[in-house]
């Protein structure tokens, strides 16, 4: 019920999907979309608004400490964070769980040196719309959805190509 109430307070008062208001889309998942609002929780509970990583190229890794993909892609995020944070690019792994130690915990055991958030509310799915993890997106510095996966692979030429791109700009 929690999570039905807040989806419905993220829609406009109008009652109008975020398709109809400008610069929004009804699919967050639709390359060129908005990097959703949302407010999660950092390792020390305080609250951290997306928002605040747009202006830098951002990949976002949504994931979950029982999730076994999730399990194999997390290195992987980590590879990519060292390889690319030097040169600007952001990872953010986003937890689906509301538990925070237990996020911290996972976090600690796959050795994440990249910004961890959790989902303290329970809105990934309704934020993002989606209820598949891993899911894998990547913005760039104005928060625009440039390319997206599932069970990321670090020598993916597609990501990689795109990850040069929003770089370069």
């Amino acid at each position: 019920m929690k999570r039905l109430l807040l989806a419905l307070l993220l829609l406009p008062a109008s009652g109008r999907s975020g398709a109809d208001l400008p610069g929004q889309t009804a699919d967050p998942g639709a390359l060129g979309a908005p990097l959703p609002v949302m407010l999660a929780a950092d390792m020390e509970g305080n609250p951290t608004e997306l928002k605040q990583f747009v202006g830098k190229p951002l990949l976002l890794g949504l994931w979950a400490s029982w999730c076994a993909p999730c399990k194999q892609e997390l290195p992987i995020l980590e590879e990519l964070h060292r390889l690319w944070g030097p040169r600007g690019l952001q990872v953010v792994g986003l937890s689906v769980e509301a538990d925070r130690q237990v996020v911290r915990r996972a976090a600690a055991a796959f050795g994440l040196s990249f910004t961890v958030l959790h989902d303290a509310e329970q809105v990934v799915e309704f934020t993002f719309l989606t209820t598949q993890i891993p899911a894998t997106r990547l913005y760039d510095r104005a928060g625009r959805l440039v390319w997206r996966g599932r069970g990321v692979r670090g020598d993916d030429p597609e990501l990689q190509a795109a990850i040069e791109q929003v770089l370069a700009k």
